[in-house]
């Protein structure tokens, strides 16, 4: 018998599908924006998909509809494989009647194994491309902006003493 569960969300459970985001704000507006978009029949509660074990919510994904191509899901990283592999097949069974669905794995929200998706059925697709930037700002020697602020690292903004 497996440790898990798999479910769409129902109206009671809607906020388990921003249960992974640590971004209690943002969560708030996208759950209100979620809601009102179920209100006008603009999204359906058959388009999500929620993992939980005995941990609790282990994966969520919401789906839009068919003219969105992208699928992005959110996986805990120590999530157990059979139960991340199950949540990917059962996606794929979901979007298998829709035009050309493409899974896209963020590594910020889904840092998953290759063979856990393979194994659930979805094909690699190499021929896109994986960009990363770095999007800190950064101030060169003479920029007006470094005589009021110093960006460091972490992003954060420090005034001179």
């Amino acid at each position: 018998m497996p440790s898990f569960t798999l479910q769409a969300a129902t109206l009671a459970t809607l906020p388990e599908l921003y249960a992974l985001n640590p971004d209690a704000v943002e969560n708030a507006r996208l759950l209100k924006t979620l809601r009102g978009k179920i209100e006008r029949g603009e999204a359906h509660l058959s388009n999500t998909l929620i993992l939980r074990t005995a941990r609790g919510v282990e994966g969520t994904v919401f789906f839009g509809p068919a003219p969105h191509p992208y699928v992005f899901p959110d996986l805990r990283t120590d999530a157990p494989a059979e139960a991340i592999t199950a949540f990917l097949r059962t996606l794929r069974r979901k979007l298998q009647g829709t035009s050309e669905r493409q899974l896209v794995l963020d590594s910020a929200r889904a840092d998953v194994s290759t063979e856990a998706v393979l194994s659930a059925g979805w094909a690699l697709d190499d021929s896109q491309v994986v960009y990363e930037t770095d999007l800190r700002a950064f101030t060169w020697r003479g920029s007006p902006i470094r005589r009021y602020a110093r960006w460091t690292p972490d992003g954060r903004t420090y005034r001179p003493r």
